[in-house]
C-alpha cells in the first residue's frame, strides 16, 4: 500500500485473526506471526501484499491460511491460459487481471475471513473485522457478481463510520448452498468455481484471509463449523 508500511499491519492482523481462534475455544490455531508478516505480492497478482501461515486443528496440521491486502480496486483474480482478459468479458468491472476469476480445481471448500478495513486517504486507523468485497465468478465468458462477502453494504458503512462494531465474519466462497453437503459441487447447490474477491470501494483498503479445503474429511468439516463459516448469500448473477 502506497504510504503505509507493512509493519503497521502487523498488530491489527495479529489481533483480528486471534479472535477466530478464540471463538473456536482454541481448537483452530493460526500461526499469527506468519500471518501478519506481509510481503509484496508476486508479479501478476491482483492484490498489494500477502502472507502464508500454518493452520492447526486440535494440535494437528490442518492446512494453510492465505492473507491478502486489497487496495481500492484490487482483487484476488489472476490471468491464466484458461481464464484471461483475451477470452473473458469483465463487463462493468475494470479490465484488469484482478477481476479474472481463478480456477478452484481441486478445491472442495474455501472460507474467507474478514480481518481489517481502513480508509486509504487518511491516517492509518484499521477497523477490525470490517469487510465488504464482491465474490465474482464466470457465467459463460462473462464476469458476474454472485454475492457480497463480509458485512452487507449498509452495515459495512456503519462499521466504518464508527456507528457499529463488526464481529469476526467467516463466509464460504467455495461451497454448497446445502448446509448438510458442505463439500457438494453439484450444479444445483455448488458455487464459487472459479472465483475472485474484488474490492469495489474507491477509498478503502481491506484485508481478508482465505482457507482452502481439498479433502472431504470430518476434520475439515469440523474446522468450517468451528469458524462458524456460513454459505455465501448468493444472488442471481449481476454485472456490477
Amino acid at each position: 500500500m502506497v504510504g503505509i508500511s507493512f509493519e503497521k499491519f502487523r498488530g491489527p492482523i495479529h489481533d483480528a485473526l486471534r479472535e477466530y481462534s478464540r471463538r473456536t475455544n482454541g481448537d483452530v490455531v493460526i500461526d499469527l506471526d506468519a500471518a501478519s508478516d506481509l510481503v509484496t505480492s508476486p508479479d501478476g497478482a491482483g492484490y498489494a501484499a500477502g502472507s502464508l501461515a500454518d493452520l492447526t486443528y486440535n494440535d494437528e496440521p490442518a492446512g494453510k491460511l492465505v492473507t491478502v491486502v486489497l487496495a481500492p480496486g484490487q482483487g484476488t483474480g489472476r490471468q491464466t491460459a484458461e481464464y484471461n482478459l483475451g477470452n473473458l468479458r469483465p463487463g462493468d468491472y475494470p479490465h484488469i487481471p484482478a477481476v479474472v476469476p481463478r480456477s478452484k480445481e481441486g478445491v472442495l471448500a474455501e472460507v474467507a475471513l474478514t480481518v481489517v478495513s481502513f480508509e486509504s486517504h487518511v491516517p492509518f486507523e484499521p477497523v477490525p473485522h470490517a469487510g465488504n468485497v464482491r465474490l465474482l465468478t464466470l457465467v459463460g465468458g462473462d464476469v458476474y457478481r454472485i454475492a457480497d462477502i463480509g458485512q452487507v453494504l449498509h452495515r459495512y458503512h456503519k462499521v466504518m463510520a464508527g456507528k457499529s462494531q463488526a464481529e469476526p465474519t467467516a463466509v464460504q466462497t467455495v461451497g454448497s448452498l446445502d448446509p448438510k453437503e458442505v463439500f457438494s459441487q453439484s450444479r444445483r447447490t455448488g458455487y464459487g468455481h472459479p472465483n475472485a474477491l474484488y474490492n469495489p470501494h474507491p477509498t478503502r483498503g481491506q484485508v481478508f484471509s482465505l482457507v482452502r479445503f481439498t479433502e472431504p474429511t470430518q476434520t475439515n468439516r469440523d474446522i468450517i463449523t468451528a469458524l462458524r463459516a456460513y454459505p455465501a448469500k448468493t444472488r442471481p448473477p449481476m454485472r456490477h
